[in-house]
């Protein structure tokens, strides 16, 4: 009688149409790239425009990277790209309309 019940149970299993497999977007990858593009763009726009102001300190750069990137999370990619490879400041400015 056991058998019979499991070998039921069993078969019925079987039987059972899969679950639906559902694909999520990898969104700690998605962050990274963001996270990854604006440490770029950000580490340019310190090297292009923040050392050009006289007499900067290091604080000065660490407050400038750390509000560049709570801006760039708002940022388009081609607005970050277009910062990433800016070969100096007017040019974020003007061209990237940073």
């Amino acid at each position: 009688m056991v058998i019979s019940i499991l070998l039921t149970l069993a078969l019925s299993a079987c039987n059972t149409p899969p679950a639906p497999v559902t694909e999520t977007p990898d969104i700690n990858s998605s962050t990274a790239q963001i996270t990854q593009n604006c440490e770029t763009a950000c580490e340019n726009y310190k090297t292009q425009c923040l050392q050009l102001v006289p007499g900067a300190t290091q604080q000065l750069y660490k407050d400038g990277i750390e509000s560049c990137m709570n801006e760039c999370k708002d940022w388009s990619a081609e607005k970050a790209d277009c910062i990433t490879t800016a070969l100096n400041c007017t040019s974020m400015t003007e061209i990237c309309e940073l």
